[in-house]
């Protein structure tokens, strides 16, 4: 067979190859969506990633209309009022939580789920000043509430206990615009230039994170909790931290000057509408990550599927030219499919046990599969061990490369450079006229 004929055989088997990998990438893209359907149970019932707003209160009162009009006539003896809130936040507010988190399986899945009770410490300093429009003959005061908002009220162990200014708070639960209000009434009269102390203690469940945010002028929030793994986000990282095998430790301050929250919160605005805030501006937290996601592992090494064909198929070619043995294209591409279903092995095998004994098992049963089936076609000792030596070090770099994603590209490149050399020091003498013949 001439030689480029047999270079295009290769050349388009590799890219045929590509066909059996997109599949098996797609397979696990299916068995990720799987996965994120059961852990959306387990949230289902537990409780999803909870977000929690710290209290504010809301000054629910009517406001006159001047100039209101019916039928083109004014109102005589039926004042209109318009329904508005005024939102105020604590003048500082200390947050803690100690976060109880395990892993919660349901068939061969599981995601990580946290029971926790969130105690909220403050004050109120409202000057009269500040609510001296509440005071005009034509403003009628109706409600006042402390509010705190959560995003997941199936996570509610209990309803919130607490107390304002020593009297016990009687939570009851209201939908907002995006997330669930908890409620609690209190008089106006304790709040107008005083200082108003207040706790709260919030029994909560959730799974995978759980954010925080701040509504007060200073705020002081500390976590604590038994994960060994956990990923601190949001547009606040922790002054402080601790992370150990047992568990971890994270302490944040912020202040509205930082994040602009009090003029974002203290405002007012009518009662019929929402107050939509973008609180992911100025939320912080912590998720419970598993260090090893595998879906994200097998996906990352399909990438690399075509450089392993590519690369096994080179020294193959090369072998062949070295040792004057024939191997057949039907030959390479039993050997592609080979390469192929490693990568469906890995992904089977990594949802049953932890991922790297999955490597090894899968790279081990093709390594050892690949060699019994090339030593029949070189037919030399020496040359199916240089193979399969070769075979085992781009699985071995392959492994690195998923676990040292720093220095991928580093590493990829050496590999392929050393690679190429390789080949051009073997292939010095050829004469590659003869040799098409």
């Amino acid at each position: 067979m001439k030689l480029l004929i047999k270079i295009g055989c290769v050349l388009l088997l590799i890219i045929l190859l590509q066909i059996p990998l997109f599949l098996t990438s797609d397979i696990s893209d299916e068995r990720q969506n799987y996965r994120e359907t059961v852990i959306s149970e387990i949230s289902q019932s537990f409780g999803m990633p909870q977000q929690v707003v710290t209290p504010t209160l809301e000054i629910n009162y009517k406001q006159l209309v001047i100039g209101a009009y019916k039928n083109d006539a004014p109102y005589v003896n039926a004042p209109v009022y318009n329904s508005r809130v005024m939102t105020i936040t604590p003048a500082n507010i200390e947050i803690s939580g100690d976060m109880h988190v395990e892993r919660k399986n349901r068939r061969i899945y599981a995601t990580s789920v946290y029971s926790t009770a969130i105690d909220m410490m403050g004050v109120f300093k409202v000057n009269s000043d500040a609510i001296k429009q509440l005071l005009k003959k034509d403003v009628v005061v109706e409600k006042v509430y402390l509010t705190l908002s959560i995003s997941d009220p199936k996570g509610i162990k209990g309803l919130p206990e607490g107390s304002f200014n020593g009297a016990r708070l009687e939570f009851a639960v209201s939908k907002g615009s995006s997330e669930f209000n908890l409620k609690a009434e209190v008089p106006l009269v304790d709040i107008i230039d005083k200082t108003v102390p207040f706790d709260i203690r919030l029994p909560l469940n959730g799974t995978k994170s759980i954010s925080i945010v701040p509504t007060g002028l200073e705020s002081k929030t500390a976590l604590t909790g038994n994960w060994p793994h956990p990923s601190f986000f949001g547009e606040f990282l922790p002054e402080t931290r601790e992370v150990t095998d047992t568990g971890f430790s994270a302490m944040w301050m912020t202040t509205w000057l930082s994040g602009q929250l009090y003029s974002d919160m203290v405002e007012i605005h009518d009662a019929n509408e929402y107050a939509y805030r973008d609180y992911d501006r100025y939320l912080f937290g912590v998720s419970f990550i598993n260090l090893v996601d595998i879906y994200s592992l097998v996906d990352r090494s399909i990438k690399y599927g075509f450089l392993i064909i590519a690369l096994t198929f080179l020294v193959i070619f090369v072998l062949e030219m070295l040792t004057k043995c024939r191997i057949h294209p039907v030959q390479y591409g039993l050997i592609g499919v080979a390469l192929v279903v490693f990568f469906l092995l890995l992904l089977s095998l990594s949802e049953q046990i932890p991922f790297g004994a999955a490597y090894l098992i899968a790279a081990a049963a093709c390594v050892a599969l690949i060699t019994f089936y090339i030593y029949f076609s070189l037919k030399k000792i020496s040359s199916t061990a240089l193979f399969s030596g070769f075979l085992v070090l781009l699985y071995l770099v392959l492994y690195m490369l998923l676990n040292v994603s720093d220095y991928a590209l580093l590493l990829g490149s050496g590999l392929i450079f050393t690679i190429l050399a390789a080949v051009l020091i073997a292939t010095r003498t050829f004469n590659w006229y003869e040799v098409n013949q």
